[in-house]
């Protein structure tokens, strides 16, 4: 005798291998468990993408805040290289006027 675990029966040899209604009790219990297995991994994968969806979107902030800070700095940079210049070229104009200068105090010297 053989002893089915899902109708709780003794069959012999013969009524057990055709014991059709366990095997569809079992292969529905197998589906049913493929399927919920199956959901778990959708929606497993869907939580993951959400969470790469978000962390995408975080990043994406950070970058575009990134950009125009770093577009930010670019301009004042850009204003004290020109501050800079003009300040060169200020120092350079009073060079020439002091050499301008010089040159007359050593004139009003030599003919002293």
């Amino acid at each position: 005798m053989n002893y089915c675990e899902n109708c709780k029966k003794s069959y012999g040899a013969a009524e057990m291998r055709y014991h059709f209604e366990c095997i569809k009790k079992d292969n529905k219990e197998i589906e049913k468990f493929l399927k919920d297995a199956e959901e778990e991994e959708k929606k497993g994968a869907l939580a993951h993408y959400r969470r790469k969806l978000n962390e995408h979107r975080d990043i994406d902030a950070r970058l575009k805040e990134l950009r125009k800070k770093e577009s930010q700095m670019q301009k004042e940079h850009d204003k004290s290289e020109n501050d800079i210049k003009a300040l060169q070229s200020v120092g350079q104009i009073q060079q020439m006027v002091l050499d301008m200068l010089l040159d007359v105090v050593v004139q009003l010297i030599k003919k002293l």
